[in-house]
């Protein structure tokens, strides 16, 4: 009748020895087909978010608003953390800075300035108020 099917079939063998073989785990029975599961964002702001800044970079041919929404699209992990004393150094006044991540209250603004962050810490937003700084998020 044949022979008996509890060895591996001869192209699944890997032959060390003449009298010996082993099993390689990637016969027929053992595969498992892994494939990576698709990101999906819970939080509906940030997903209405992306979703507007990617409708601007159409509209309006701005690849700008393509790369925040990207940046934004990714882990958080990988988000910046921004302070507002790196603002302060390369913003110049008067100016508008938009910040794919998160700004963080370490330093101070001693110009006008608008600054668009998706998320900005307690203590950044009580920023004074005196200055003319507009700080969105």
């Amino acid at each position: 009748m044949g022979e008996p099917l509890t060895d591996p079939p001869i192209a699944a063998r890997i032959v060390v020895h003449p009298n010996v073989y082993i099993a390689p785990i990637f016969t027929k029975h053992f595969r498992r087909h892994f494939s990576m599961q698709t990101p999906v964002k819970v939080n509906p702001e940030l997903d209405l978010a992306i979703r507007e800044l990617k409708a601007l970079a159409r509209e309006h041919e701005a690849p700008i608003w393509r790369a925040v929404a990207r940046r934004l699209e990714g882990p958080r992990r990988n988000w910046p953390e921004v302070n507002l004393s790196k603002v302060a150094r390369h913003a110049a006044k008067g100016s508008s800075v938009a910040v794919p991540g998160i700004l963080l209250s370490s330093g101070t603004l001693g110009f006008p300035v608008t600054v668009g962050a998706f998320r900005a810490s307690e203590a950044a937003r009580k920023h004074p108020k005196g200055t003319d700084v507009r700080i969105l998020g």
